[in-house]
């Protein structure tokens, strides 16, 4: 028999927002509870408890994360239509390079920034965009031990830009190297790489992931020139230089260098 509209039985897509809200929220109900008892408990509750309340706020914070990189992950396998708009890639570096000094301080890494020239047309997502240098960071930071160097430059190859981040940190995982590789990421899901395959993609640009010339490791982003006028006549609009723009990069940088410390 034919169901009526009312009768046919609800769809099996993935609820994603509404799982996302509910993890959310009782990560946050946790966190200040966990909160709650540190501010009463700073002075009475003994060593133990008190470090076993900075234990719970590390993994919260670790949870959170997770989470993020999951839902993130899921968003851009599942949106069929990438955004795609003229923005200044540049502009998402100088926003990693605003945090250079904060990672010295608590990473002991030095990280150096540069764009030649100082402004790169690109036609993609700047949001993504971000997110993929955020993990591209993130992995670099994590493989580093401290006194190491990272670089992230932006520069024009021909017909082509190139993104490269480059560190000299434990490298690919290999047989000589995979019980530091593991100590050093242990605790993540394994999703940032994925994700940068994934915006890379959803751009059109390329995408890999090698073994750095002196060790550690280089991941190469290769996006197109644009030219000034797309071939539908619109001009390419581009973010002012000195524009920073809103975004997550600042603070996802900021949590994964508290994780850091954390797990120094």
């Amino acid at each position: 028999m034919r169901q009526t509209p009312q009768e046919q039985p609800e769809s099996m897509e993935f609820p994603r927002r509404e799982f996302e809200s509910v993890c959310f929220h009782a990560i946050g109900l946790v966190d200040q509870n966990r909160e709650y008892l540190q501010m009463h408990l700073r002075e009475s509750g003994d060593a133990p408890t008190r470090q076993a309340l900075a234990d719970m706020e590390l993994q919260t914070v670790r949870l959170e994360r997770t989470l993020s990189e999951m839902m993130d992950l899921m968003a851009l396998e599942e949106d069929p239509v990438p955004s795609r708009r003229g923005f200044d890639l540049c502009s998402v570096l100088r926003q990693a390079a605003s945090l250079r000094e904060e990672m010295a301080r608590q990473a002991k890494v030095h990280l150096t920034v540069s764009c030649e020239p100082d402004t790169c047309p690109v036609l993609g997502s700047p949001e993504e965009a971000e997110l993929m240098v955020f993990h591209l960071l993130s992995n670099a930071l994590r493989a580093s031990a401290p006194g190491g160097k990272i670089v992230l430059r932006l520069c024009r190859a021909e017909d082509a830009w190139q993104l490269t981040v480059t560190d000299h940190g434990c490298g690919l995982p290999g047989p000589a190297n995979w019980q530091e590789n593991r100590r050093r990421f242990l605790g993540g899901a394994g999703a940032g790489l994925k994700i940068c395959r994934a915006v890379c993609r959803r751009a059109g640009w390329g995408f890999a992931l090698e073994a750095g010339s002196g060790g550690g490791a280089e991941a190469v982003v290769t996006l197109p020139v644009e030219p000034e006028t797309a071939a539908s006549g619109d001009t390419i609009a581009l973010h002012a230089a000195g524009e920073v723009l809103p975004s997550r990069l600042r603070w996802q940088l900021e949590r994964e260098l508290h994780l850091l410390a954390g797990n120094a």
